[in-house]
């Protein structure tokens, strides 16, 4: 009687056991199931996180690429900035030299004698050449004389009244009104948009009751 109780007893045990053992190797399943998930998307997280790190550095690369692009051509634009300047400087010089000459040559067909007429067209002719050089670098005489004076564009240097023109000039005098310019003793000079480059020293017409 006793043994069969026990029987009965140990095979409710084993049941039970068979249960819980049972219950353990599902839980075993779904934690290998839910790893093998956790690897997947470990895995999946690997190659996107790759892929993400490799975007990040083409990009970083594309933006250095791009940066060392400006910077050279910020390099090129500075060196052309330079080269313009270097070259306007050059022209400046060339401009200043030119003008010096033309200077020069006024001031000897000024001291010239009325027989020496000959040099006197000699000279012209060289400062007609020297005039064009200028106006291929775009600086142009400004014509005044026998205009009215503008202080904008010339300095008075002196005047001259009718009789001093008479006795200088042979009877021209007649055709000057009050401060009309009557010679140049210095040519002034601008450039095509109306800049001035230089101001003209000028001697002008004073009529003698002017006061």
């Amino acid at each position: 009687m006793n043994w069969l109780f026990w029987k009965k007893d140990s095979s409710k045990k084993d049941k039970l056991l068979l249960n819980k053992v049972k219950e353990m190797e599902d839980k075993l399943t779904n934690l290998e199931s839910t790893v093998s998930e956790l690897n997947t998307s470990n895995k999946q997280m690997t190659r996107l996180q790759y892929k993400y790190n490799q975007e990040i550095k083409k990009a970083l690369g594309r933006l250095n690429k791009r940066f060392e692009e400006q910077q050279k051509s910020e390099e090129q634009f500075s060196k052309l900035v330079n080269n313009i300047e270097n070259y306007r400087s050059i022209i400046d010089n060339n401009i200043e030299t030119l003008v010096g000459i033309i200077d020069e040559i006024d001031l000897i067909r000024q001291g010239l004698n009325e027989d020496e007429g000959n040099w006197s067209q000699i000279l012209e002719k060289w400062t007609n050449k020297l005039l064009e050089l200028l106006k291929k670098q775009d600086i142009y005489e400004i014509d005044l004389l026998g205009r009215q004076f503008d202080p904008r564009v010339a300095e008075a240097i002196s005047t001259l009244s009718k009789k001093e023109i008479e006795q200088e000039m042979k009877g021209r005098g007649s055709i000057y009104k009050n401060y009309d310019i009557v010679e140049v003793l210095k040519r002034g000079y601008r450039n095509s948009s109306g800049d001035l480059i230089r101001k003209a020293s000028v001697i002008t017409f004073k009529e003698e009751n002017d006061e």
